[in-house]
């Protein structure tokens, strides 16, 4: 499997598959339109995941041959959903020969925090400094900051490099959806060291057991998106050197099963 493919052609559709979220969504997306949207509750979501997919392609007016990429979920989320939906797409890719990719939960659950290129309003949802998060249960959640909607100081000169090396690499139209800069690596925190966090917002599900916790902030915005297959769609087609079909492969868990090893 080849580690990098062309990007689809500025103006193709794309499918996006969700299955790792408590949310599993199915999306078309065309340039800054979102042409067709199913999402249901994950429990037993894998026995019509297909089903989802021909009615988003029925309702786009899209087929598997017309379309421009495949783009998957890469976790960390739940592991049966992940791993069907990485491997749906898999198969889509090599029988199709598409650009296909895999999105981390958390960047998505980031760029779903600002604004939606195809909302009426071109205001962002937040701008400044996301964390985005997954729960790990146990009262701890996956998160990583990210920067969203500005160029502020912090990551200004960041921005600007990751949009010279894009015009490097492809004279496309930029994307009117901005990609969210990382500030950190993932890591797991409690709900507590979440709250002592300098963020302007939450960005992910079921979120509110961690905003009944104490110390956050009044101001604090709470983001939880009802699906997250678009947004991955449109971010994958802002960047050029996202199509890479060897991450389908790679699912992000962060961590190990929590198994023990029989004793011998």
């Amino acid at each position: 499997m080849s580690s990098q493919t062309p990007a689809p052609a500025p103006g193709d559709a794309v499918l996006a598959l969700d299955t790792a979220s408590p949310v599993v969504s199915v999306a078309v997306v065309q340039g800054d339109r979102t042409l067709a949207l199913e999402a249901v509750a994950q429990r037993q979501s894998s026995r019509i995941l297909l089903g989802l997919v021909d009615r988003v392609l029925e309702r786009s007016g899209m087929t598997l041959e017309t379309l421009g990429g495949l783009v998957a979920i890469q976790g960390p989320g739940s592991f049966t959903g992940l791993r069907v939906g990485l491997a749906t797409v898999l198969g889509l890719h090599q029988a199709t020969r598409l650009p296909a990719t895999a999105l981390p939960t958390l960047e998505v659950l980031a760029a779903a925090a600002g604004k939606r290129p195809d909302a009426d309003d071109s205001k962002p949802e937040v701008e400044g400094t996301v964390v985005a998060v997954v729960d790990a249960r146990r009262g701890e959640f996956f998160s990583q900051r990210f920067a969203v909607g500005s160029d502020g100081p912090a990551w200004k000169e960041v921005r600007k490099e990751a949009r010279k090396e894009a015009r490097e690499e492809s004279s496309a139209t930029p994307h009117p959806l901005e990609e969210p800069v990382p500030l950190e690596q993932p890591r797991r925190r409690t709900g507590e060291e979440l709250a002592q966090l300098e963020v302007k917002a939450v960005a992910g599900f079921g979120l509110t057991p961690l905003r009944q916790l104490p110390h956050w902030t009044d101001d604090m915005r709470w983001i939880e998106p009802t699906a997250l297959a678009a947004t991955a769609g449109h971010l994958a087609a802002s960047g050029q050197n996202r199509w890479q079909p060897r991450l389908l492969t790679q699912p992000l868990y962060l961590e190990a099963p929590a198994v023990s090893r029989p004793r011998s």
